[in-house]
């Protein structure tokens, strides 16, 4: 895994979501995301690996439309 570190905020306005959709398709297993920092400074990012392969597994289909 690799690439630039993406907030979940950066994601969502790219693809013009909210962020809770974001975080659904973290927690459902859909998208990858790795947590960084510790105790109660924890942040999620996705790569920009493990979002380039979300998109490929969706037909890179308009993201509202396949979440």
């Amino acid at each position: 895994m690799g690439g630039r570190m993406n907030t979940i905020r950066e994601i969502a306005e790219r693809f013009a979501v909210s962020t809770r959709t974001i975080y659904r398709l973290v927690d459902s297993g859909k998208l990858d995301a790795v947590n960084v920092g510790h105790g109660i400074r924890r942040h999620l990012r996705v790569t920009d690996d493990a979002l380039e392969y979300f998109l490929s597994q969706i037909g890179r289909a308009s993201c509202r439309e396949r979440v």
